[in-house]
């Protein structure tokens, strides 16, 4: 019965469903598969370090950290690209589409990729890529609201995955609850590090 008022909601919202993964298809997914924050509403691309630099938008960053461009576009991609993996097979499993299967599994390995990108550094780090997948492991900022969204898409697609991939994700899962552990929850974000208050 849900699953036919889901159906219906989903026939209801099919052209703006359409429309905005048309446009996250088109313009916001890297080559990686990870899903880019800002984009620059003249072009539909990523903002340049040229465009930026007519604008002081960008006092949050450490400039002396370089390449405000790639900061400012992977900002929010952990986040977005788990959202998105997760929109994906929550489609799957009302709808069948293995289109869509397939396009949860291609932003859920771009997500695996980072955390062996970050496990460079150490297991279970899990960088905000800035900069793009090349780049993610010279990163050295999170911030847990990335975490808690690919996370989720990964503990969502393991009903999906072969044994040994769901190994792999346990494992990282593990790692990332140890991460924080190892840490007492402290954790660097923004040039600072930011501390759970107890009292």
């Amino acid at each position: 019965m849900l699953k036919n008022k889901i159906l219906e909601s989903l026939k209801c919202l099919e052209g703006d469903k359409s429309a905005i993964q048309e446009f996250i298809e088109k313009y916001m997914i890297d080559p990686d598969g990870l899903i880019v924050s800002y984009l620059n509403k003249n072009t539909l691309n990523v903002w340049t370090e040229a465009e930026l630099g007519k604008y002081d938008i960008l006092p949050i960053y450490n400039k002396q950290r370089g390449d405000p461009a790639g900061q400012l576009a992977y900002e929010d991609t952990l986040m977005a690209t788990g959202e998105y993996a997760s929109a994906m097979l929550a489609e799957f499993e009302v709808t069948g589409n293995h289109k869509a299967i397939a396009s949860a599994s291609f932003h859920v390995f771009a997500i695996l990729r980072v955390l062996h990108e970050g496990e460079k550094y150490e297991k279970g780090f899990l960088p905000k890529p800035h900069g793009g997948m090349n780049k993610a492991q010279y990163s050295h900022e999170i911030s847990p609201d990335q975490y808690i969204k690919a996370f989720i898409a990964l503990r969502e697609y393991q009903r999906y995955a072969s044994p040994s991939l769901n190994k792999t994700i346990d494992g990282y899962l593990v790692a990332i609850a140890d991460y924080f552990l190892n840490r007492n929850f402290c954790h660097p974000y923004r040039e600072r590090t930011l501390e759970l208050i107890r009292k």
